[in-house]
């Protein structure tokens, strides 16, 4: 509900007041969730980092690519290492936090919750300390963002751009069920839960490192091959554990950790080359919208 919104607001307020509110709301929701005892307190803290989440989705990209436009390094706009960097530390920090937080659970899951509700608040004092780049706001009502406009620019503007939007979700929808059915599999194989915040480690650790040389790929094999490649991962890895057990089918299964990583730094680079930086945050939360919708419509298809 809120994903493409809040990228709105991003590109006519700004993209600092975007990440400040949601820092607040992410910290406010994992301090709650130290009294969340019922069915109620935990979907009143699941919308408050939904909201969260969807405030700083968007308006993260979209700082990052203006701040290099400002620093008018034409190069990396073009092929965004800051870009890989974020992909390649961000799967790194969600890798770390794995051991980390599997160690806490397993010596006190109350003590986790605590730990956690304090390292939520630590988004809010990067967002404080962000300094935001120049770029073209849409406040004044002669310039303000076209809802319409954005969607013509973004499917009919350019066919290479429209294939991306479109590909970007659905590409995004083809590994995230069984990335979070991953942990009753290991189960099903026999896997001690000890080893569980270690296998995950394992599995942000592939998503960094495809995050990290994502570009080099593309630029050595080119685009085409990345793609095919992009597109070869998870068929391979969903049929092969499906095809196969233990340790071997959870090896088999990191090659779709692979192609989320590849696919986190490769089309979203190239679409937001392709995008004004009036309405990149927009652009940015639209696509993740699209994904969550189809998440939807295809998880109440699987019930029914």
């Amino acid at each position: 509900m809120f994903e493409a919104p809040s990228g709105y607001f991003a590109d006519v307020f700004c993209r600092k007041s975007a990440l400040v509110i949601g820092s607040v709301i992410h910290g406010a929701g994992y301090f709650y969730l130290n009294f969340a005892d019922e069915l109620t307190s935990l979907l009143i803290f699941e919308v408050c980092v939904g909201i969260a989440a969807s405030l700083l989705s968007g308006a993260d990209l979209a700082l990052l690519y203006d701040t290099q436009k400002t620093l008018q390094d034409e190069a990396e706009v073009e092929h965004s290492k800051a870009h890989s960097h974020l992909g390649f530390f961000r799967s790194r920090a969600e890798g770390l936090g794995a051991l980390q937080g599997g160690a806490l659970a397993l010596w006190s899951f109350e003590v986790m919750v605590i730990v956690q509700s304090a390292a939520a608040w630590m988004c809010l004092i990067l967002a404080l300390l962000i300094i935001e780049p120049l770029y073209k706001k849409s406040m004044e009502r002669v310039n303000r963002i076209q809802i319409g406009a954005v969607l013509r620019h973004l499917f009919k503007s350019d066919p290479v751009l429209r294939n991306v939007v479109i590909a970007i979700p659905l590409y995004s929808l083809a590994t995230f069920h069984v990335a979070w059915l991953m942990q009753p599999y290991w189960e099903a194989q026999g896997i001690s839960l000890a080893m569980f915040g270690l296998l995950w480690f394992s599995q942000s650790i592939v998503v960094a490192l495809a995050a990290r040389f994502g570009f080099v790929i593309e630029r050595r094999y080119g685009s085409i091959s990345s793609l095919v490649l992009m597109g070869l991962l998870p068929i391979v890895g969903h049929f092969s554990m499906a095809w196969t057990n233990g340790w071997q089918g959870i090896f088999i299964g990191l090659l779709l950790f692979a192609f989320r990583g590849l696919n986190q730094v490769i089309l979203v680079n190239t679409m937001n080359r392709r995008i004004p930086s009036e309405f990149r945050a927009t652009a940015n939360s639209f696509t993740s919208f699209l994904f969550r919708l189809l998440l939807l419509v295809a998880d109440r298809s699987w019930v029914t």
